[in-house]
């Protein structure tokens, strides 16, 4: 070997073992900041929820919260605390929200009453769902018990978020479980409970729960995007779409129809889009809303009622005009 590669083969083991060092002091360096900043991070995250509890959730309250034993079977229940004689306070994940993410603390009177609402996490929709920590919708549901927390949508009294009903419809259903957790504790020492590890969703389909099979129907339409349909016995048709305008080519969606002609269900079953944006079109929150659709779909910026994936019009249009056509396309049955 020459003496050129004995310098070069040096210098590079050098400068590997540097390398290696500087790594291991960041790591280091990292570790410490976490390990300082984690516990004020987390008192800064106690005090804001003893601020919101004054304040927002439960007015006036100053006495000391006792945390109890929620003994329901609700996952999204968080924790339940007891306000003295006042009432309780529980923390909640809001289900079935758009983002995944948005995290309540809600105050129950002994009356089982909202005392108050406040938002302690949220990923929602800047602009849509993000008003969920709006003081005038969380306002909405003070004074409401389990029989009156209700979209005026779904026959109650509460006025829903502009262009945001998944969100809507989560925070009534978390302020619900909120309520509903104050009638199953148990004021005994807390037992922190270990939750059982949630089970896997089953997999979407056309037509829920049909297990027959699915013949062949000749279609006669114009429509070039309209793939293939298929009768499932007297539960209505399986309808292949391959809808146009995605952000990406290659999206393809089966559309359960019923006999008269209504959404049953929507599976997106071949997809090109970006996951964490275009890709959400295939979650349950965005699908779930065309059941029950008839006629011409439209998304609620085009003047309908569905609520497009946040940031991913392209693909909700798509997918929206996939479901409308193969409505279209059953109709041509007759």
């Amino acid at each position: 070997m020459s003496e050129v590669a004995k310098k070069n083969d040096s210098g590079m083991l050098k400068l590997t073992g540097t390398l290696g060092a500087i790594c291991a002091v960041c790591a280091l360096a990292l570790g410490m900041v976490n390990y300082f900043t984690e516990p004020m991070i987390a008192e800064v995250q106690e005090k804001k929820k003893t601020a919101a509890i004054s304040a927002e959730v439960m007015p006036g309250f100053s006495g000391t919260l006792t945390l109890v034993n929620y003994t329901g079977s609700d996952k999204n229940v968080r924790s339940v605390q007891k306000a003295g004689e006042d009432g309780f306070i529980v923390e909640v994940s809001a289900p079935g929200s758009f983002s995944g993410v948005l995290t309540l603390m809600v105050g129950v009177d002994n009356d089982k009453s909202v005392t108050g609402v406040s938002v302690l996490e949220s990923q929602e929709s800047p602009g849509f769902g993000s008003k969920a920590s709006d003081p005038e919708i969380r306002a909405q549901f003070v004074g409401k018990t389990a029989e009156t927390v209700k979209l005026v949508k779904d026959g109650g009294e509460l006025d829903g978020i502009s262009g945001a009903t998944i969100t809507s419809r989560a925070l009534v259903a978390g302020v619900s479980s909120a309520i509903a957790a104050t009638d199953e504790t148990n004021d005994g020492p807390y037992v922190p409970v270990e939750k059982p590890e949630e089970e896997e969703p089953a997999p979407a389909e056309p037509i829920p729960g049909y297990t027959g099979e699915l013949t062949a129907v000749e279609y006669g339409g114009f429509d070039t995007t309209v793939h293939s349909i298929s009768q499932a016995g007297d539960q209505g048709y399986v309808v292949e779409v391959a809808p146009e305008g995605s952000y990406e080519a290659g999206l393809v969606i089966q559309v359960g129809v019923s006999m008269d002609q209504a959404v049953l269900g929507v599976v997106i079953t071949e997809s090109n889009e970006t996951p964490s944006i275009g890709g959400r079109a295939a979650e349950p929150e965005f699908l779930d809303q065309f059941v029950g659709k008839t006629g011409e779909v439209k998304l609620v910026v085009d003047g309908g009622e569905i609520d497009g994936v946040s940031g991913a019009t392209l693909t909700s249009q798509a997918v929206t005009a996939g479901v409308s056509a193969a409505l279209a396309a059953v109709a041509t049955l007759g």
